[in-house]
């Protein structure tokens, strides 16, 4: 995020200790807080709730029956929402739009598309792994670029090993891959051992078009 951004970013399980231990209010004109729609001892100025397009609004559920945190219901409380998707004409993206109409009347609410394209790496046949939350997206939109010849998931914030590396690259070899991808999150944890084995990795890099209204409304709160 912050070879991205250029912005600093500040990491810390306790939330209001990491800000005022840092200083982050004083020396920042604006702080975004990364998963914390949960985090209700800290005030904000506006609250972005991502909801996954790909889910159906009707089958989710909260911990331990399904991955919500929260009832759908605390939707309410949001700024606004934006659904995140490969495509905007998927049924349940309309499915929810129904929904949190019904649920929310006044919420704002916005569809963003996403993109992946590939960086130092050629569209075709090719090999991937992640650790990520919802690997199956990844898979997906892969397979829009090509043929997926191996796809490896393993659990989101995964701890790789050299050993990982060398079995992901012993098993592209055996399928004639001679290259692998992942995302961003991932590149910077393993990139050091695919430069020692000197293998080919690339990069499956997320963008995502949001609406005018959308930008013009996080302006407006930040203003």
């Amino acid at each position: 995020m912050s070879q991205q951004t250029r912005a600093q970013v500040y990491v810390g399980a306790r939330r209001l200790h990491t800000i005022a231990n840092f200083g982050i209010e004083s020396n920042h004109g604006v702080v975004i807080l990364d998963d914390g729609f949960q985090h209700r001892q800290i005030f904000r100025d506006a609250d972005i709730l991502l909801i996954p397009g790909e889910t159906d609004p009707w089958s989710t559920a909260c911990i331990p029956l399904g991955r919500l945190r929260e009832p759908l219901v605390a939707a309410r409380r949001a700024s606004c929402v934006v659904i995140t998707c490969s495509s905007a004409k998927e049924k349940n993206v309309s499915q929810w739009l129904s929904f949190l109409s019904r649920l929310a009347p006044q919420l704002p609410v916005f569809v963003a598309e996403r993109t992946v394209y590939l960086e130092r790496a050629s569209k075709g046949t090719f090999g991937a792994f992640c650790g990520i939350a919802h690997p199956e997206r990844l898979e997906s939109d892969l397979a829009q670029l090509g043929q997926v010849k191996l796809f490896k998931a393993f659990s989101d914030h995964h701890r790789y090993r050299k050993e990982d590396v060398m079995s992901l690259i012993g098993v592209a070899k055996e399928l004639g891959l001679t290259e692998l991808i992942t995302t961003q999150k991932d590149y910077g944890k393993v990139s050091r051992w695919f430069e020692d084995f000197s293998f080919p990795l690339g990069l499956a890099v997320v963008r995502y078009q949001f609406p005018k209204e959308f930008i013009q409304l996080i302006e407006s709160k930040v203003a």
